[in-house]
């Protein structure tokens, strides 16, 4: 019930950042959406090619991947959850913690979707809530 309400808290901020985020200097002015988890996966072709924004709780398996829910982290339900590419670097400091990444979502040759070319990497912090970075943007 706790992490619901935590997830329900952080969704609300993530919500609110979204409406005021600028474009990241040095990378041309395409589209970010922010969509929410469900969305994409319910309907990953849609997507596919598009810079995204999605909000989850990233663990770390043979790859990085972030789940919709901590809980299916926990019992390692890979259907629930995102492929974060192997060729970004992602800071240990982002593990174990719900996060927003931004990067832009594809499909391998396996059929298996990640979230590539990271744009950015935050986590809301749990004394006050505010997204702060555990990676720089690029």
């Amino acid at each position: 019930m706790i992490n619901r309400i935590k997830f329900s808290i952080f969704a609300f901020i993530l919500t609110v950042s979204a409406l005021n985020t600028e474009g990241h200097a040095g990378i041309a002015e395409e589209p970010i959406y922010h969509v929410s988890m469900i969305k994409v996966l319910a309907d990953p072709e849609k997507f596919l090619g598009k810079r995204i924004s999605l909000a989850g709780y990233l663990a770390h398996r043979d790859l990085p991947i972030l789940f919709l829910m901590e809980e299916y982290a926990f019992i390692n339900n890979v259907e629930s959850g995102i492929y974060v590419s192997r060729s970004d670097v992602v800071e240990s400091s982002c593990f174990g913690r719900f996060v927003v990444l931004s990067g832009r979502f594809e499909k391998d040759s396996s059929g298996a979707h990640f979230l590539r070319e990271i744009i950015s990497m935050m986590y809301a912090r749990s004394e006050d809530g505010i997204l702060v970075s555990c990676r720089g943007t690029k």
